[in-house]
Order: structure tokens, then C-alpha cells, then sequence
């Protein structure tokens, strides 16, 4: 079995020669030559590479990682400046960016 984790970048250095240095959610820091977005998602192999980057942008699966909604699945309707409408089960929410992470 694969063991992926995904994990929300949660800041940004950029480095010297086009390098930059994310922060993910989970303490970890990687080195990266992409562009990788604050708030956008890394998805980590077990041996704690990044296979792949999912941007927090409409249409894109959500988990609910802080608040009332904590822990539910949802889908980006819309984002407007720092939150946006999600789409779980019948209803229409609207949440702190923050508190979606991209899955």
C-alpha cells in the first residue's frame, strides 16, 4: 500500500537561485524549484517526497481543517478575497480559506 499524505502549505521563503522554501501545515519545510502557492496542498509519498500539488482554487475537493464544519468534505463553489462558498452535501457554506485544506 501507498502512504500518501497531503499536507497545506502554510508560508513561503523564496531562496536564492529560483529555490523556495515551503512551510506545510505539519512542521515539515521542503526545498522546492515549483511554484507552489501558501494554502495550496502537497501530496507526500512515504518517503516524504512531494509527488504532486493541488491548488486551493474553484471546483477543487475541500477538507474543513478548523471551525464549526471541522472535518467535513466539500467542493469550492467560489472563493471571494479570504473565504470561500463550499458545497457540503445540500448545503452552501462559506469558510475562512484558512480553514480549507485542498485534498
Amino acid at each position: 500500500a501507498r502512504e500518501e499524505k497531503t499536507c497545506k502549505v502554510t508560508g513561503k521563503t523564496i531562496l536564492k537561485g529560483k529555490l523556495m522554501q515551503i512551510n506545510l501545515i505539519d512542521g515539515a519545510n521542503f526545498i522546492v524549484k515549483e511554484a507552489i502557492s501558501v494554502g495550496d496542498s502537497v501530496v507526500l509519498d512515504a518517503k516524504r517526497k512531494i509527488i504532486r500539488t493541488i491548488a486551493l482554487k474553484e471546483r477543487v475537493e475541500v477538507v474543513i481543517i478548523n471551525g464549526k464544519h471541522v472535518g467535513e468534505k466539500g467542493k469550492i463553489l467560489s472563493i471571494k478575497e479570504k473565504s470561500a462558498e463550499v458545497q457540503i452535501d445540500n448545503n452552501k457554506v462559506n469558510i475562512n480559506l484558512e480553514n480549507l485544506m485542498a485534498v
